[in-house]
């Protein structure tokens, strides 16, 4: 149950490999990031539970989930139909016992549940609750037959039984005998002698191969049969288990078996799993993505090796192939079920197989895959992993895609995805804060919320961007920082319409054509041999860049709103003379991406500018007079394309070499 001393709501939930169950951070507040559930059934004390099968029971009372609510007094029942990758529940009254806590059945098929009737929470002394025995009506249960008296193809058929109960029990016989261990070594109770006492038996393998591709039995048997195949033949079956995984009846346990073992992942071909990905099936897809997850999750962490088409491979070039695969498989398989009151109650099965990609994505690392989808139709899926990679990467990439886009939905789920990554979740050791009690923290999206590495640059960004930002994203922004629980020093509504800078027209600089110091008086390539040849001062160089109102038209920090060409890290990608050559003749080479642009509107009103951002309703342009303009799509007939740039040539006219040197250093300067 949710376990939060208010509700002690019981949730059913279908445990997959890999899933995010939510508790105790996402499931309230962040719904939609965690695995939901099959059904809430409200307040509660859920205790033991058992999935049932034995075909010797009446078909009603068979194949059936059930649990005990200690609270309720009743064993309830739940039929599983299959949905998709997962199940629809239903729920009736299976049993009504006083207080019930456990369930369980053995071999020959009778069924037991424990009460602890007039018992208290606490001790209360010996003479308390009982142990009911159920069988069906004229039900004869037989006991288990000898199985030293059975030879190994007479074991394995017994696979084939009606009782789940009974096919573990053989299970586990068919794995000792196969593992040539004794009952002691098989049991835990003597260590193995010799590494090699674990030998496959030659004669369980064929048996097993033989039932594991009958058609004609119980799939729970050829399912029981791979699974002992793999555990005795460990790595070694995977070959084998490959060539299975072609029946289509068998792939989805063949791929769950294939990467069911951590320490068997070396060697685990990739390609089953490859193919699972586009499968009819969405439970051969479920399979394949938890086995990517696993496998190649494993790769990334330890040694980087896969078991690729032509042999092994480094994991790197299979992480970008895999990444792209798995993008299309975070948009949902089905519209969202209707429903009343609480999202985080609700069952909803086309979440289910997103969820998991997306899993696999950060477990894989899948950083470049995720941040090379931001402008296609897989946006959605990509920011969700990218809001779990704790990384230098995602974050880089994640301001450069900032600085690069004008789409403001795309610039606010960036973010919200920035926000998220501000802090990550505590080491859980001895000294970490104390693990949730009856009353947990689900403000999520964190329970120990800690800084890292990023954090210092994601919140001065953050800070930039308030100051920046128009009503629409700071509004943003602040509920952002709020739902995240992100505390910046100085943050607040207050200081946010405070920092906002009102927008200043830029006016050329004049120059005195007595001035020979100044640029304007020089030729341009006696001004590009003087600065190359000194160093400039990035700190008076930083008061020329407000001064000659170069920050009207220029990205600058990391956050801004794209006000222009993004000068963050301008050094790295131009060496000083192109940077001369920008500033000095800007129209020789124009920023990609900030093309000037003519819009006449439907009124014959004319604009020209650079683009600046642009959703569904408006476009912002910043004009060559510094001063933004948001034009209605609506409103606009016609687009044209200009070949000049908006910067004005002569904008550093006034300006020495040296000041220009200056200048050029404050740019060298930005990261």
């Amino acid at each position: 149950n949710t376990n939060d001393g208010g509700g002690w709501d019981i949730r059913l939930s279908h445990i997959l490999q890999t899933a995010n169950y939510g508790y105790p951070s996402l499931y309230l507040n962040f719904t939609e990031e965690s695995m939901p559930p099959l059904a809430d059934y409200g307040g509660g004390s859920g205790c033991g539970a058992m999935y049932f099968t034995d075909a010797r029971w009446p078909k009603e009372y068979n194949d059936l989930l059930l649990t005990c609510d200690w609270g309720r007094s009743e064993v309830f029942s739940h039929r599983l139909p299959m949905h998709g990758p997962t199940f629809d529940a239903q729920q009736d009254t299976f049993l009504k016992v006083p207080r019930p806590t456990d369930i369980d059945v053995d071999a020959s098929g009778r069924m037991y549940v424990s009460s602890w009737k007039d018992g208290k929470f606490a001790y209360d002394g010996p003479n308390i609750g009982f142990v009911a025995q159920i069988t069906p009506t004229n039900f004869v249960p037989k006991p288990i037959p000898v199985f030293a008296d059975l030879n190994d193809e007479e074991l394995v058929a017994l696979l084939d039984h009606p009782s789940a109960v009974m096919q573990l029990t053989i299970q586990r016989e068919v794995i000792r005998r196969g593992r040539n261990l004794s009952d002691e070594e098989f049991n835990g109770t003597e260590s193995v002698s010799t590494p090699g006492a674990i030998t496959p038996d030659d004669e369980i393998g064929p048996a097993l191969l033989q039932l594991i591709k009958n058609p004609e039995a119980r799939l729970s048997a050829r399912v029981a049969a791979i699974f002992a195949f793999k555990q005795i033949q460990g790595a070694r079956a995977n070959s084998t288990l490959a060539k299975l995984a072609e029946s289509e009846d068998l792939r989805e346990h063949c791929l769950r078996a294939l990467a069911d073992r951590k320490s068997q992942l070396e060697g685990v071909p990739l390609d089953p799993f490859r193919e699972g990905l586009n499968d009819a099936n969405p439970r051969v897809q479920v399979a394949a993505i938890v086995g990517l997850n696993r496998v190649v999750g494993h790769a990334v962490r330890n040694n980087g090796i896969v078991a690729g088409e032509e042999g092994e491979q480094t994991v790197r070039g299979e992480v970008a192939a895999i990444g792209d695969a798995l993008l299309p498989l975070t948009q949902r398989t089905e519209e969202q079920p209707e429903f009343s009151g609480d999202a985080w109650r609700q069952p909803d099965p086309g979440r289910v197989i997103p969820h998991l990609a997306i899993q696999a994505l950060v477990e894989m690392n899948a950083t470049q895959s995720c941040l090379d989808t931001l402008n296609g139709p897989y946006r959605s899926g990509a920011l969700q992993a990218l809001k779990l990679m704790h990384t230098p990467e995602a974050v880089n990439g994640l301001f450069l895609a900032l600085s690069q886009t004008r789409d403001a939905d795309l610039r606010r789920e960036i973010w919200t995805t920035l926000i998220r990554l501000y802090h990550r979740e505590g080491e859980f050791t001895v000294d970490s804060p104390k693990w949730w009690g009856t009353r947990p923290d689900t403000t999520g999206p964190y329970y120990d919320r800690q800084k890292w590495s990023e954090s210092d640059r994601i919140g001065e960004a953050i800070q930039v961007a308030l100051k920046e930002a128009d009503e629409d994203l700071a509004r943003h922004l602040r509920k952002q920082l709020q739902r995240h629980v992100v505390r910046l020093d100085g943050i607040d509504d207050a200081d946010v319409a405070a920092m906002k800078e009102p927008e200043k027209p830029i006016a050329l600089p004049a120059v005195d054509p007595n001035n020979p110091k100044q640029i304007a008086n020089l030729s341009l390539e006696k001004v590009r041999e003087f600065v190359l040849a000194i160093d400039g001062d990035p700190a008076k160089g930083r008061d020329l860049f407000r001064a000659q109102a170069c920050i009207n038209c220029h990205t600058y920090a990391n956050g801004q709103l794209p006000k222009g060409p993004h000068l963050v890290d301008i050094g790295k990608r131009y060496k000083k003379p192109e940077l001369i050559e920008s500033i000095t003749e800007p129209n020789k080479k124009i920023a990609q991406g900030f093309d000037t642009w003519t819009f006449v509107t439907e009124k014959g009103q004319i604009y020209t500018g650079f683009v600046v951002l642009e959703s569904a309703e408006t476009v912002t342009i910043r004009q060559n007079n510094g001063l933004s303009r948001e034009i209605l799509q609506d409103d606009i007939d016609e687009r044209i394309k200009q070949e000049t740039s908006m910067m004005p040539k002569g904008i550093v006219g006034n300006l020495t070499p040296e000041q220009l040197a200056d200048l050029v250093a404050y740019l060298q300067s930005l990261h």
